[in-house]
């Protein structure tokens, strides 16, 4: 249904006419957010005013505050100069200190008494230090506390000079004993002089003492082997008998005749000719013939015992039966365990010792 134009003027004229169909008529037209609007504005207006009369007030109470700050503005700069000279006081101070800090730490490892004073004196300094600290941040934060803090820069004066006095004290117990120590170091140093002399003499001494016992074990070794070399048919007589020492041609002239025959490389000839004595005999058990290689050492080592169960099993692998012994005067404990173990004979002086199971 179409609205005409003079039915809508029709509508206006009866809205002059009828003023109370007005809000009915807005109620219907209009939607709900739109009709709040008027109270909303109201609101704010009043809001307003009332944000109006706060800032009125709170540029009363910047005024005040901006002329408070300014009393207290010229109470810190009084303050600030008198903490400046106190600061470059205490810098002199710290400088002082710094210097007397090095000279102390030089003789740290030289003294361990002056350093524990002066360990104490750089602890005093740090409280100072952190009195001081304590002491700036309250100026920033308190301000309503100037006259109290005022008073305590004054007693921090007071300490400070008085630290100063026992510094300069310090410094001089220092420089004394300072002098005290170099004349002690000139002490040490002779002494050092002296004792290294003494080090180098002692070291030569025990060169000479062990080239000494190093020659002194060859010629037991020589001598021990020269006995075994003589008398083996004594010594050896609980293992074989009619035992006969091998010179040094005919163990070479064996041992040659072995490598022509194919039996022995020219390297395990070369290992047999080095051992200390090769015995030919009759094994005491039952007759047969065997070949002792004999190691002989003053002490009896490991080392000779290895040697004689290697030789020992060159010497059989080329088709001669061959039995290891050692000979000595001692054997050491752990070559007479590996004698037991590897099945080696041990003679000491005449007195023989069969290997753990050895089986004749």
């Amino acid at each position: 249904m179409s609205t005409s134009p003079q039915q809508f003027g029709d509508l206006l004229q009866l809205l002059r006419q009828h003023p109370e169909w007005r809000e009915e008529l807005r109620r219907w037209v209009l939607t709900e957010e739109v009709l709040a609007l008027p109270p909303v504005v109201q609101a704010l207006a009043e809001a307003q005013k009332r944000t109006q009369e706060h800032l009125a007030r709170l540029a009363e109470h910047q005024e005040r505050l901006t002329q408070r700050v300014e009393d207290l503005a010229q109470g810190l700069v009084h303050l600030t100069q008198r903490i400046d000279a106190l600061t470059e006081r205490v810098d002199t101070l710290a400088q002082d200190l710094v210097i007397l800090t090095q000279r102390v730490d030089d003789l740290t490892q030289r003294l361990d008494t002056l350093t524990a004073r002066v360990d104490t004196l750089t602890q005093r300094v740090d409280d100072l230090t952190q009195r001081l600290d304590i002491l700036t941040a309250r100026v920033d934060a308190l301000a309503q506390d100037l006259i109290i803090l005022t008073r305590r820069v004054d007693a921090l004066t007071e300490r400070v000079d008085t630290l100063t006095q026992r510094l300069d004290a310090l410094t001089a117990r220092v420089d004394t004993l300072t002098q005290r120590v170099d004349d002690l170091t000139a002490q040490v140093e002779t002494l050092t002089r002296r004792m290294d002399q003494l080090t180098e003499q002692m070291r030569t001494l025990v060169e000479v003492q062990q080239r000494m016992a190093s020659d002194l074990g060859q010629v037991k070794g020589w001598a021990a082997e020269a006995r075994y070399r003589t008398y083996a048919p004594a010594y050896l007589r609980e293992l074989v008998r009619r035992a006969h020492v091998l010179t040094t041609e005919e163990v070479m002239h064996l041992l040659e005749d072995l490598e022509a025959a194919g039996r022995l490389t020219h390297q395990q000839v070369a290992s047999l000719a080095e051992a200390d004595l090769l015995v030919r005999g009759r094994w005491r058990r039952d007759g047969r013939e065997v070949y002792l290689v004999v190691e002989v050492s003053w002490g009896v080592g490991l080392e000779d015992v290895v040697q004689a169960r290697k030789r020992a099993d060159i010497l059989s692998a080329a088709g001669l039966e061959a039995v290891p012994v050692v000979a000595g005067a001692w054997v050491a404990p752990d070559a007479s365990q590996a004698a037991r173990t590897m099945q080696v004979w041990q003679v000491t002086d005449g007195t023989v010792a069969p290997p753990g199971d050895a089986q004749g």
